[in-house]
């Protein structure tokens, strides 16, 4: 039995695939006494820096491609409060390091319904489980959502084979009426790929530009 521990800041999903590949090419060549017989790697996540720098720019320069987005990222969440209204985490004054979490189960024939639904509305079906959630929520009227997303995609498909942490998070600023209009909400949902789009920006450098106040133990904007 082989027993890997890898900690989430050197490894995200993507890189289960080739990370069992390449631990079972190893494991079966020193089992056979050989060395393991890997490919070279295309790329390295010192090209990707590069890239990125090439790709967007100087911080510092205001034409560039990052500053672009950071100047969108000031738009959005301007007001957007940088705490949580959501019962229990609002009530902690103390936060606990060991976290918290929560969690609900959606059946296959459920999953098939919202995907369905949000086509009608062109939209995605993440986008529309967002909504529905928001909506549970209505008595938050400055609401702060976001997600982790992979930025393999921006960059080259050679990234595919690297194990490592590759990924963003964005954060959407949500100022909605308290009763909101449940099919009104979707269309609304064709502006927020914005997000996506100007998802080139590190949230580390987004906090540290807009400066939200808060204590460190709480994520800025969003959970």
């Amino acid at each position: 039995m082989l027993v890997v521990v890898v900690h989430h800041i050197a490894a995200d999903g993507w890189s289960i695939t080739p990370l069992v590949r390449d631990l079972g090419l190893a494991l079966g060549a020193r089992c056979a006494g050989r060395v393991p017989d890997w490919d070279p790697l295309p790329v390295q996540y010192a090209d990707y820096t590069l890239w990125q720098r090439a790709q967007f720019g100087d911080l510092d320069d205001s034409q560039s491609l990052i500053a672009a987005q950071l100047a969108y990222w000031e738009q959005v969440l301007a007001g957007c409060p940088s705490g949580w209204c959501c019962p229990p985490i609002g009530r902690i004054r103390r936060w606990p390091v060991s976290g918290w979490s929560g969690g609900r189960g959606v059946a296959a024939r459920l999953q098939q319904q919202v995907a369905r639904v949000a086509r009608e509305h062109n939209a995605t079906g993440s986008w529309w489980c967002r909504l529905r959630w928001r909506c549970c929520w209505q008595a938050c009227r400055e609401f702060g959502c976001g997600c982790w997303v992979s930025d393999r995609w921006a960059a080259d498909p050679a990234l595919d084979e690297l194990v490592g942490f590759s990924s963003i998070r964005w954060c959407c600023g949500w100022i909605w009426p308290v009763i909101p209009v449940w099919l009104s909400c979707c269309p609304g949902a064709g502006a927020q790929p914005g997000c996506f789009r100007a998802s080139g920006v590190p949230f580390e450098v987004l906090v540290e530009r807009l400066n939200p106040p808060g204590r460190w133990l709480i994520t800025r904007w969003c959970r």
